[in-house]
């Protein structure tokens, strides 16, 4: 079985700032190809990187939260 790790996706037009968790299987060098939610649904969300996008990340610090997590920040 594929390693996968927890990668945050920015939801679009939410009115407010809204991160969407989902996994992702690490390529080497940096990158990452997302992978879908078992609820995910296109017609009600909109991931900046759809499923199947290969991202590069780096990380941030959700308020209230001690860790940083991993976003996604642009595809390839």
């Amino acid at each position: 079985m594929s390693e996968t790790i927890e990668i945050y996706v920015y939801l679009e037009d939410e009115g407010v700032d809204v991160w969407r968790p989902t996994t992702a299987k690490p390529l080497g060098n940096g990158r990452f190809m997302l992978l879908a939610t078992p609820d995910y649904d296109p017609g009600f969300e909109r991931w900046e990187f759809v499923p199947g996008s290969v991202v590069s990340c780096r990380t941030k610090r959700f308020q209230g939260e001690q860790e940083q997590k991993l976003i996604a920040v642009s595809a390839d």
